[in-house]
């Protein structure tokens, strides 16, 4: 197993962190700004920890986990990156998201995809540029206690009703699958419309506006820092 505690990557053009071919590594306290990609996990076996480690300024996703990796990443943040914030793609791979923040990306906050699962707890993911999160090509999300947030389109997004509204949050396609408890549940995410880092309490979504979409427990629906440093492999 391989620690990386108290770094800071800066101005690679390629992958900041890439872990792979069954490599055990544990990130801590580092943060990555304008790279490429920020950390990418990737193979069968591979498992990654990341606590308290932020991707500002990619070009490309905050986070990929693929091809049957593992991660977890606790209390860290993801902004502004060029792709998505948090990425869980293909058979096998599992990645956990947790007390963190995903914000201003140009893509979605969370994908997960192609059989892939994500784990998505107690997170603020907000004001991404797609949706807060989007499942598809039969992956699985389960998602619990999360504040996910976006800007309206327009105002009148808040008049619609429950189903075009969760569409604002949530996307998926018809062959994957959404985990989450019901309005008024244990651990039920909040949804809120907001112009800025701060939603009014106008904004926030009354639960009769979104409970006919989430229904049961599980539904389908159908250059800041200077230098350049080199990219980081563990094999």
């Amino acid at each position: 197993a391989c620690a990386m505690v108290d770094n800071t990557i800066s101005g690679c053009k390629d992958t900041a962190v890439w872990a792979r071919r069954g490599a055990k590594l544990s990130i801590e306290n580092t943060r990555i700004d304008e790279c490429g990609e920020g950390i990418m996990v990737d193979d069968s076996n591979t498992h990654v920890r990341c606590v308290r480690c932020t991707m500002e300024h990619c070009s490309g996703n905050g986070v990929s986990v693929m091809g049957g990796a593992v991660m977890e990443m606790e209390e860290g943040t993801v902004n502004n990156c060029g792709g998505d914030g948090f990425s869980v793609m293909g058979e096998g791979t599992d990645g956990a998201i947790d007390n963190c923040t995903v914000k201003h990306c140009r893509g979605h906050g969370v994908f997960c995809s192609g059989d892939g699962l994500a784990r998505i707890n107690d997170n603020k993911v907000q004001y991404n540029a797609k949706t807060a999160i989007h499942v598809s090509d039969k992956a699985e999300a389960r998602v619990t206690n999360n504040i996910l947030s976006v800007q309206p389109k327009s105002r009148r997004a808040l008049g619609t009703s429950g189903e075009k509204v969760i569409e604002e949050f949530v996307s998926m396609s018809a062959d994957s699958m959404l985990v989450m408890p019901p309005v008024g549940a244990d651990q039920a995410n909040t949804f809120s419309f907001s112009e800025d880092e701060s939603a009014s309490g106008r904004d926030k979504l009354k639960p009769s506006e979104i409970a006919s979409s989430i229904g049961t427990p599980t539904g389908g629906m159908s250059g800041r820092a200077s230098g350049a440093q080199t990219p980081q492999h563990w094999d």
